[in-house]
Parts: structure tokens; sequence; C-alpha cells
């Protein structure tokens, strides 16, 4: 099982959307008030169970353990289902949808420490906050670093190593 992003980021960021906490999709979690709390914490449940199962993929018995859901038989019914559904008959739906994985899958890097764009600022630029400056200094980090492993009077390990040091790696 690919577990680049874990589950509980990506619980965190659909609860969020939401605004839910993660301990609102488990069962120990607050009970809702309403008949609106609960389509609503429903609807996050099972997004998150979609993007779990998109994104990483997980099983259904492990998707469903992650959602606070207990694995039944019937749980890609209730869980995964409704989604693929809304999906292919509402096209905002689909576009919010896509929306949500892309930047779920953007923030994880970013917090996974990938801000080649802050490094490259902070070495090459004189304006750190110019996001023009910024977005230069990132190409031009990128261009020295590909113009590096290019270099055919560098071996794979020196090239590399350099390339890494461009970039702030």
């Amino acid at each position: 099982m690919n577990r680049t992003i874990p589950p509980e980021f990506i619980i965190a960021e659909v609860c969020a959307r939401h605004g839910l906490s993660p301990k609102d999709l488990t069962p120990t979690g607050p009970s809702p008030k309403s008949l609106w709390d609960q389509r609503d914490l429903l609807w996050a449940r099972r997004e998150a169970a979609y993007l779990l199962r998109l994104l990483i993929p997980m099983s259904l018995h492990h998707t469903c353990r992650a959602v606070g859901a207990s694995p039944s038989s019937d749980m890609l019914q209730d869980l995964v289902d409704p989604v693929t559904a809304r999906l292919a008959e509402d096209p905002d739906y689909r576009a919010r949808i896509q929306s949500m994985a892309i930047s779920i899958t953007d923030a994880h890097q970013y917090a996974r420490g990938i801000p080649v764009l802050a490094r490259a600022r902070s070495l090459m630029s004189p304006d750190a906050t110019s996001p023009v400056a910024g977005a230069q200094s990132c190409a031009i980090a990128l261009l020295a670093a590909a113009s590096i492993l290019a270099n055919p009077d560098l071996s794979d390990a020196e090239a590399r190593v350099a390339a890494l040091q461009v970039i702030g790696k």
C-alpha cells in the first residue's frame, strides 16, 4: 500500500473543508445535534473515504476504520458509491472534489518540506517577499540544477550532489 500521504492528513483536510474536527468522524466524537449536522458529517465521511481510496489507495476495510465507520460488506455502497454517483451527475461537485484532491496533495508536499521556491528565493532573490522575484529565483535554481545534471564532465553522483545543493536539499 502506497502511504505517501498519511490517512490522518487527508481526513484532517476534508474535515477542515466541512468545518469539522477529525474527532467528529469517529464514533466516540461529538454526536450531531440536528439532521443537517448528520448529513454534513455523513458527506464529510464519504468524501474522506473516497479521497483515501483515490490518493493512497487503501483497502475498504482500512478506509472504513480510518473514517470511523465499522467495516461491513455494504460499506462500499454507503461510503464510496454515493460520492462516485454524485461526481458523475454534478460537474460542480466533481470540480470541488478534484480541487480538494489537488490541494491535499500540494499541502502534503509542502508540509513534507518541498518548498523549493522558498529556498531558491532565499538563496538568489534580493527581495525575498516578491512573488515575481521568487518565481524567477526558482526558475534560475531549477535551470542551474538541470545544467549541472546535464554536464558530461561530472559523474552521476557528483552531478546529483551539486544539483541538490543548488536547490537547497
